[in-house]
């Protein structure tokens, strides 16, 4: 009997170390930051098998997993240095590509802080859009019969 009271503490102790309790639910006190998707990474607001009364006690998460399902801690961004990707305003619209006819111009912008740590990715930096070259030679059909009646 003495030996199982002895595992069982062990087992209790282990499991208080990889699942923090009463950590507020900040990841910093926890000192959690962990990569990808782990399910260990929690901290327990409540002691484990509590029954939760109140929301605010559920357990959060310092996984990176964490941003898509919604249920971080709160300061695990500040905690685990995530960074958004950041950039530029549009530059300006390119020359049509185009003398005579359609064509196609573009514009860009410029990462200025690249995604870190789980942060948002990058939107395009790249837009185009379709335009009409006007720097045709000689006249269209249209523009002679324009030509062609009296005014």
């Amino acid at each position: 009997m003495v030996i199982k009271e002895q595992v069982f503490g062990l087992l209790l102790t282990a499991f208080l170390v990889i699942v923090p309790v009463c950590a507020n639910g900040s990841c910093r006190k926890a000192n959690l930051c962990c990569p990808g998707r782990d399910s260990s990474c929690v901290v327990q607001k409540a002691p484990v098998n509590s029954i939760i009364e109140d929301l605010t006690d559920r357990p959060c998460y310092c996984d990176h997993a964490c941003l898509k399902v919604g249920d971080c801690c709160e300061d695990f961004k500040e905690a685990c240095r995530v960074v958004n990707c950041e950039v530029s305003n549009w530059g300006p619209w390119s020359k049509c590509d185009a003398d005579c006819g359609p064509g196609m111009m573009s514009r860009q912008r410029f990462i200025l802080k690249s995604p870190q740590n789980g942060g948002e990715h990058c939107p395009d930096l790249v837009q185009k859009r379709g335009c009409a070259g006007t720097r045709c030679e000689g006249t269209s059909r249209n523009e002679k019969a324009l030509k062609a009646q009296p005014a």
